[in-house]
């Protein structure tokens, strides 16, 4: 069995950060401008938009009569901001053996069915969430009085607590995804979410734990570069920039750094090995 230790996955996730920082900074700058390219694209030839603000008007007016079109959109859209992570998975695993356009070739290849697992599972999962919270609302809603309304809002709210340990166990156990796909250089996610559960069996509560703490700690971080938006609005946002771009590098190497506390940095190698003797 495996064992999660908080400290030692900080301590390869800072490692990480030091030895291949740079290299992810390229990574997230050089995918986060072909995706706004690419989003200018869509807002140019689909609506016709040449400003930035013209676009989000645009979409405001696709959206209205065209949900369907819409969704399918934002969903490409937002798959498209996984590829610096796949791409800052394979770098960092494959111990300086694939350079940053290697890298990138891989993110953006599997990124694509990864990214489609995970929304059919939080489709199915929030379509259950759904079904179950539904008749709470309805019978607090029908049977009127303050009583059956406020058990009713207790019963949701019950619910929707239980819904998001349920949405935090579940990111717990399948966070290292992504790095068991990277490190074999697979396409295949659902190989991914099986090795992921696997590993991180008999860990849950720890991962839970830490997963919580770090997201915490990184919104709070994030959102203090708001504050001194009014007074001095160039600084901030550029000191808001480097933030964040510093955070979602941070943020792409916890997993690995779970990934490498939990397996050993001899993964690659071993990995290698089964995948010539298969």
């Amino acid at each position: 069995m495996y064992k999660f230790s908080i400290g030692e996955a900080w301590r390869r996730t800072m490692e990480l950060f030091r030895a291949y920082g740079w290299q992810a900074a390229i990574i997230m700058l050089v995918s986060y401008a072909i995706i706004i390219g690419l989003i200018m694209l869509i807002g140019v030839s689909v609506a016709g938009a040449a400003t930035l603000t013209a676009y989000f008007d645009s979409l405001d007016n696709i959206a209205e009569g065209n949900y369907i079109f819409f969704l399918i959109i934002a969903f490409i859209i937002g798959g498209l901001f996984f590829i610096p992570f796949f791409s800052i998975w394979r770098l960092s695993l494959s111990q300086s053996n694939e350079k940053i356009g290697g890298a990138l070739a891989y993110g953006l290849l599997a990124c694509a069915p990864a990214v489609a697992v995970t929304v059919l599972i939080w489709i199915v999962l929030f379509a259950g969430v759904f079904a179950i919270l539904l008749p709470f609302g309805l019978s607090g809603y029908f049977d009127g009085g303050v009583s059956s309304a406020l058990a009713a809002g207790i019963g949701v709210l019950i619910l929707f607590l239980g819904f998001l340990v349920l949405l935090l166990f579940l990111v717990a156990r399948l966070c290292l995804c992504g790095p068991v796909m990277a490190v074999r250089k697979s396409y295949n996610p659902f190989a991914g979410f099986a090795e992921s559960w696997k590993i991180t069996r008999g860990n849950s509560l720890m991962l839970m734990v830490y997963v919580f703490l770090l997201n915490l700690v990184f919104y709070i971080i994030a959102s203090l570069g708001g504050i001194f938006s009014d007074a001095a609005p160039i600084v901030s946002g550029i000191v808001t920039l480097i933030v964040n771009l510093g955070l979602s590098i941070l943020y792409a190497f916890l997993p690995v750094g779970i990934y490498n506390s939990m397996v050993g940095d001899g993964a690659l190698q071993r990995e290698t090995v089964e995948r010539i003797f298969e």
